[in-house]
């Protein structure tokens, strides 16, 4: 039975029969009075009265056409799906919908219908001993327009990407990565952000620009084999695009990731004008790419490869390229990726550090005092962090309570599978809630309290919990975790050796509990000073 309320001041008691249908009437109309009344529809019904009619038709004709064998969820509206639903916060929702529906969840977002994944373990069945059927990407002609489903984050998962992920993986490491350089790298860059923050040390500095413009200098000395001016120009464009993509304010936010769900949005004000400044901003990393590939290509020597970019030319030449994925638009994107997850995860996490700091003195006390007692006057370096079990302790609940990419990239499933039960389509689009694995009270007591002791045992020492993973897991893990991960630690550690965080008098500081998610969760926009120790 479909029930619709119908506007009309000449039907405002009734009982709503259905009756057989026909040219001249649609519906029978019994009055309290006992008098029928039949009629055209138009007669008494307004074109607002037709619509509900028709919406509350078509979420019946879903419901009869609904793949009982799929995920519990909840409805949503014609058209918009459960998007209307979701809020400000959709991990957060998700997990609330999971204590009623389950672990598995779907949710219809747009024209498209997400299965939501919000619990470690099925979490991890998926993507580790499940790798290979749930490591695909949605045919999604959003990213696909700035990707052209090139690179490494929105390649489909097929052998070409396995390949590509093998050597990126291997180059990297030949030029830093797991070995000592890349600290030496860190470490080099390390010294002139402090340099940059000592000219600035009498006034409070929005450090989110410059925490951005040193960790892309680490990407590009390990990429591009050299780093650059935080004067330079092109450097700050390039970064500013970075941040634009990924940390942009609410409203091009929520555009960004509706476009996501439903990429035909990408044609209709207001989202084609964020569409446009997104593609406008990888257009000009093309161009600076483009210039700096050209550059590597005029003095190239490949027997003496200087960097990951020579390494990649030496391999697209001796490549067949009718058949081979190694192609200069292929280095381009994949070098856009690199430079993406490289870049504001990374600062973003040193960001809410510092807000923290600002907020939680005693926190900052405790740093202060474990990086005395191992390092002294000394620089950090990756030999002393064994022996720092708070600092350690505190990098990670800092990655737990702030998830940057809390639903990570969606992904879809190679084939039909079924999870836990509920089955999943080929081609199917997967949603993983990483936040609620990380704010479950089963895994972590307390979620929403900072507490970086949850990592440290009864004997003072750090552990890692399996149920952190704010790099998620399997065949597409993040590709950059390690680098992330030294970064952190080494950046960190030498801003509190160094200097005394704390907030600006005469601003208030936002709330450590209240930031903006757009493709990545950021705190929202602060200042404070550092003061030399």
């Amino acid at each position: 039975m479909v029930f619709a309320y119908i506007e009309n001041s000449k039907l405002q008691k009734f009982n709503m029969e259905i009756g057989v249908i026909n040219t001249d009437t649609i519906l029978y109309y019994r009055f309290y009075q006992g008098v029928y009344c039949r009629s055209g529809i138009m007669e008494y019904f307004g074109l607002t009265d037709v619509l509900l009619i028709i919406a509350a038709g078509l979420l019946f004709l879903r419901y009869l056409s609904k793949d009982k064998s799929g995920p519990p969820g909840p409805w949503g509206l014609p058209l918009l799906g459960y998007l209307p639903f979701l809020g400000s916060d959709p991990p957060r929702k998700y997990f609330e919908l999971s204590k009623k529906y389950g672990p598995v969840i779907s949710v219809k977002l747009g024209p498209e219908t997400f299965t939501v994944l919000n619990d470690y373990e099925v979490i991890h069945e998926a993507l580790v001993r499940r790798g290979d059927v749930f490591s695909g990407r949605p045919n999604n002609k959003f990213t696909e327009s700035f990707s052209g489903a090139r690179g490494i984050l929105f390649h489909q998962y097929d052998n070409d990407l396995k390949i590509q992920r093998k050597f990126v993986l291997k180059t990297l490491r030949g030029f830093g990565i797991e070995k000592e350089s890349i600290e030496s790298k860190v470490l080099d860059e390390v010294e002139y952000l402090l340099d940059e923050i000592r000219s600035t040390s009498e006034e409070p500095i929005d450090c989110r620009t410059l925490l951005a413009l040193a960790t892309a200098n680490v990407t590009c000395n390990v990429i591009l084999g050299s780093r650059y001016s935080y004067q330079n120009e092109e450097f700050q464009a390039m970064v500013n695009v970075i941040k634009q993509d990924v940390t942009s304010d609410r409203v091009t936010s929520l555009c960004i990731n509706l476009m996501m769900v439903a990429p035909s949005l990408r044609h209709v004000p207001p989202f084609s004008n964020a569409f446009k400044a997104i593609m406008d901003g990888r257009n000009l990393i093309t161009d600076m790419l483009e210039k700096v590939v050209q550059e590597h290509r005029d003095n190239l020597d490949s027997q003496h490869p200087r960097d990951f970019i020579d390494e990649y030319l030496v391999e697209i030449d001796k490549k067949d390229k009718a058949t081979c994925s190694f192609h200069e638009s292929q280095l381009y994107t994949a070098i856009s990726d690199l430079f993406i997850g490289g870049t504001e995860t990374t600062s973003t996490t040193i960001q809410w550090a510092m807000l923290l700091l600002a907020h939680r003195h005693d926190i900052q006390t405790k740093l202060q005092e474990e990086i005395s007692r191992v390092v002294g006057a000394g620089r950090p370096s990756e030999k002393h962090r064994s022996r720092m079990p708070y600092f350690n302790a505190f990098i990670h609940e800092l990655m737990r309570h702030k998830t940057l990419v809390p639903l990570s990239i969606p992904h879809c499933v190679t084939e039909d599978v079924s999870i836990q039960g509920c089955r999943i389509p080929k081609g199917g689009s997967v949603l993983l809630n990483l936040w609620a694995v990380h704010y479950n009270p089963e895994n972590f007591k307390s979620p929403e309290e900072f507490i970086p002791e949850r990592f440290i045992d009864d004997n003072g020492n750090f552990f890692k919990d399996p149920k952190l993973i704010p790099f998620s897991a399997g065949p597409r893990v993040c590709i950059g975790e390690y680098i992330a991960k030294v970064e952190v630690f080494l950046f960190l550690s030498s801003l509190i050796q160094r200097f005394e965080v704390h907030g600006d008098p005469a601003a208030s500081l936002p709330s450590f509990a209240d930031g903006v998610l757009g493709q990545v969760y950021v705190p929202k926009k602060f200042k404070v000073y550092f003061t030399p120790r």
